[in-house]
């Protein structure tokens, strides 16, 4: 389980995310869906603000039993907030653009498998608590539904 843990947690590291939001807004505008890319975004990027300001902020230490060493705050779970803002993307964009149920179905059940694993390994690692990876989520799950409203109501 601990390898399980390690690999899915990073999958869901800074450096993972970003390659996977840059592939994303490439993807994106080479298919002219300038929008849909500025959605990304503005979602990604108000998200890592939002959870790197409250580190700073609360500046609450890593639990001291955790079977890793990450080095900084443990409030909120970054991974988390990268999760709930892919899996709110993906069901926007799976509801604006799937016409197919069983894709659209399969897709949200993938991505809320996976925003419900990252929260799982990094709990396992006992680098989060419960209320680390939950308010994480929350934050790019809102933070994401603001910048589709932002996006969608510009003039």
């Amino acid at each position: 389980m601990f390898e399980l843990a390690i690999i899915i947690s990073t999958l869901g590291n800074f450096i993972s995310t970003i390659i996977i939001i840059l592939m994303l807004i490439i993807f994106l505008f080479y298919f002219k869906h300038k929008k849909e890319a500025a959605i990304v975004f503005l979602a990604s990027s108000i998200s890592f603000l939002t959870t790197f300001l409250l580190k700073i902020i609360f500046q609450i230490p890593r639990p001291l039993d955790a079977l890793v060493l990450e080095l900084d705050y443990r409030f909120p779970s970054g991974h988390a907030t990268t999760a709930g803002a892919i899996f709110t993307l993906v069901l926007y964009f799976s509801s604006s653009y799937l016409k197919n149920k069983t894709y659209k179905h399969t897709a949200n059940i993938l991505v809320l498998s996976w925003l419900i694993s990252l929260c799982w390994a990094r709990l396992y690692l006992g680098v989060h608590y419960f209320v680390d990876v939950l308010v994480g989520s929350l934050i790019g799950i809102f933070t994401t539904f603001l910048a589709i409203y932002f996006i969608n109501h510009r003039k």
